[in-house]
C-alpha cells in the first residue's frame, strides 16, 4: 500500500464519519444531491482501482459512497411514505 493511498483512505473514513449525523437525522441532503456525490464517487473508486496501488483509498471510499446510497435510499423513502398514505385514503 503506498502513502498516497493511506492519507486519501483516511480521509475518506473522515467524510464517512462526517456523515453518520446526517443518516440519524431525519431530514438528510437532498435527494439529487445524494445521488450526484455517490455516482462520482464510484467513478472516482473506478480511477483509484485503475491506478493499481490505491486499494484502501477504493474501499474507504466505497464505504462513503455506500453511505451517500443509503442517505439517497432514506431520502427517497421520505419522499413515498406520503404518497402511500395519500393513496391508501383514496382507496378508503
Amino acid at each position: 500500500m503506498t502513502w498516497q493511498s493511506f492519507v486519501l483512505g483516511a480521509v475518506a473514513i473522515c467524510f464517512s464519519l462526517a456523515l453518520v449525523p446526517a443518516v440519524m437525522k431525519r431530514q438528510g441532503p437532498p435527494l439529487s444531491s445524494c445521488i450526484v456525490t455517490a455516482l462520482g464517487m464510484m467513478a472516482i473508486i473506478v480511477c483509484y482501482i485503475t491506478l493499481g496501488h490505491l486499494w484502501f483509498a477504493s474501499a474507504t471510499l466505497a464505504l462513503n459512497a455506500s453511505i451517500w446510497w443509503a442517505l439517497a435510499w432514506q431520502e427517497f423513502s421520505r419522499r413515498q411514505a406520503p404518497r402511500a398514505i395519500r393513496q391508501e385514503k383514496k382507496e378508503q
